[in-house]
């Protein structure tokens, strides 16, 4: 079995890996909702997965080729989720958390100069009122996120 594994070119290997984990997935949400998914069916759900994501990836790669960039960024995601709006707010939501988190860029501006400690302080309006219940600190893939896969 090794040598079958490892004679496969790299998008089968990853293909594999999709399927293998889509029916983790399966298995564990028909567990939870005591309901029974075929092989035929399993398959036939990770070949859709699997299909999907050539698409979006496809896409991804449009949008930033078309903004003249070489990556995707989250507004292509945000872009590629457009007809589900849902998706599209959560996507959003994730994109800006993300955001957030990241340490600002310095100035390359010399003649801005850092305000002080207490200065800052005073000017920082403080948390927004959009934050969620669960507070600035939750965590980013959440339970009931309508993309949650497994651990």
């Amino acid at each position: 079995m090794e040598g079958k594994i490892n004679d496969l070119t790299f998008e089968k290997k990853v293909k594999v890996a999709l399927l293998l984990e889509v029916r983790k997935v399966i298995e564990e949400v028909g567990g939870n909702i005591q309901f029974a998914f075929t092989k035929n069916s399993t398959d036939l759900i990770g070949e859709l997965v699997w299909k999907k994501l050539i698409v979006a990836g496809s896409d991804l790669e449009a949008f930033a080729k078309h903004a003249k960039r070489t990556t995707a960024n989250p507004e292509d995601v945000k872009l590629l989720a457009r007809r589900n709006p849902i998706l599209k707010a959560y996507i959003s939501e994730l994109a800006d958390e993300i955001k957030s988190k990241k340490e600002p860029r310095k100035s390359k501006n010399k003649k801005e100069k850092e305000l002080p400690v207490q200065q800052k302080m005073e000017t920082d309006p403080g948390p927004s009122s959009d934050i969620n219940e669960e507070g600035a600190n939750s965590p980013v893939f959440r339970a009931d996120s309508p993309i949650y896969l497994s651990d």
